[in-house]
């Protein structure tokens, strides 16, 4: 017998009070949804544009959502989805880093200098900064997951980002389940109250650092699929646009 207890709502987080119905009740809230903004456009490039477009839409919809959150007095947990996008596997002297953790935080003054695609790391890292010290002032078990390339399967009609780079090398151009069950396991564990690094598998190539999920792995998480079960649900019956030319490809892994 199919489940029922899914309830859908209207809300807005450009809206101060459209999620105060949504989170009423609820123990735990997930705070997953953020704009995708991966770049400026050229005549746009400018920080009057990215501050009240981007940025500010950013802050301003996390913070909504506390504060519903605060209102219900009854939500024990609230769990962001941050990025990896937010991480440096540089030290402040710009020398390689051997385990990136999350003390490796960008600095927000090298964003500032950077091309417009850095934006949406930038949105995110303000709004986590805004969002831990809304917690702090009001009492709020706030716990940021950090999560890596996401892959896995998607309702979208278009492909994902996150899913483009992570099959490029098979179309030429980490797992959505063990994403989901590290944000359910972030909710239900007492003493989680801080950052932590979401990785399913690391490699460790010439260059590339370690990606730690230590704090994580210590409170009890373990992951379920391996790479494997990414590549097969990431591009199976999926259909994928080559950037560079008019040709489709259609892949099927067996």
């Amino acid at each position: 017998m199919a489940w029922t207890g899914l309830r859908l709502f209207r809300a807005d987080l450009r809206e101060e009070g459209s999620f105060d119905e949504v989170v009423k009740g609820c123990d735990g809230v997930f705070h997953v949804a953020a704009s995708m903004e991966f770049s400026v456009p050229v005549e746009e490039n400018n920080e009057g544009y990215v501050q009240s477009n981007i940025i500010d839409p950013a802050i301003k919809g996390t913070l909504d959502l506390l504060k519903s959150c605060v209102k219900s007095g009854n939500v024990k947990r609230v769990v962001l989805t941050s990025s990896i996008s937010t991480m440096t596997a540089k030290d402040s002297s710009g020398n390689p880093i051997t385990v990136v953790d999350e003390s490796c935080q960008n600095p927000v003054d090298r964003w500032d200098a950077k091309a417009s695609g850095w934006v949406y790391a930038l949105s995110k890292i303000l709004s986590e900064e805004a969002a831990f010290r809304f917690a702090s002032e009001n009492g709020i078990n706030l716990v940021s997951v950090i999560t890596s390339t996401v892959g896995g399967p998607f309702l979208t009609s278009n492909v994902p980002s996150s899913i483009r780079v992570l099959v490029s090398p098979l179309t030429g151009d980490s797992e959505l389940y063990g994403i989901l069950s590290a944000h359910a396991e972030a909710e239900g564990i007492p003493s989680s109250n801080s950052k932590r690094v979401v990785v399913e598998e690391e490699h460790n190539n010439p260059v590339p650092s370690e990606i730690s999920s230590k704090k994580l792995r210590d409170l009890g998480f373990n992951y379920k699929h391996g790479i494997e079960d990414i590549i097969h649900q990431s591009v199976s019956l999926s259909r994928f646009s080559h950037s560079t030319s008019n040709w489709k490809v259609t892949l099927r892994l067996s």
